[in-house]
């Protein structure tokens, strides 16, 4: 699942034969825009956006910020963010998923880091991320496992085609 925090920056190309990269937002990223991976170019299926309540636990890797469980390659390898990064609770409106128009999954450049992202056949539905469960009196946020609490609805999830 790739989980990428608002205002993430993505390597993109105008067409398979641009030479020239250019920076976009996770949030401007359209459907059919030509993106960076290590081993080749790939267009964007979709992107899909998910309300975050406005904070969320997010990692901070090398200019990247993300969820802890964004996968990135590090010294050539896969890891999950939270592995390498400690999460700390930020200002975010809402995680983003990057679903390539492949059948297989591979990684893109987000913010001069290598980050995992799904295939369209891998990725058939939008992401079910769990957003933290706040703490007011505390202001502290404690991780939830499997359950989306009952004021984010169902439908909280907006998928751009």
């Amino acid at each position: 699942m790739a989980c990428l925090a608002h205002n993430s920056m993505i390597d993109t190309f105008e067409s398979l034969f641009d030479l020239n990269p250019t920076m976009v937002f996770v949030q401007d990223l359209q459907p059919g825009v030509v993106v960076r991976t290590p081993q080749k170019l790939a267009k964007v299926k979709r992107v899909v956006a998910q309300p975050t309540g406005g904070l969320w636990n997010l990692c901070r890797h090398l200019g990247l910020s993300a969820d802890e469980n964004q996968v990135v390659s590090v010294h050539g390898e896969w890891k999950q963010l939270g592995s390498v990064s400690v999460a700390t609770t930020q200002v975010c409106p809402f995680i983003y998923t990057i679903v390539l128009d492949s059948d297989e999954h591979m990684g893109v450049f987000v913010d001069g880091c290598v980050c995992l992202a799904p295939g369209n056949s891998s990725h058939s539905s939008a992401p079910r991320v769990v957003p933290p469960q706040v703490n007011r009196r505390a202001k502290a946020f404690i991780p939830r496992q499997g359950v989306i609490p009952s004021g984010l609805p169902p439908q909280g999830v907006v998928s751009y085609l």
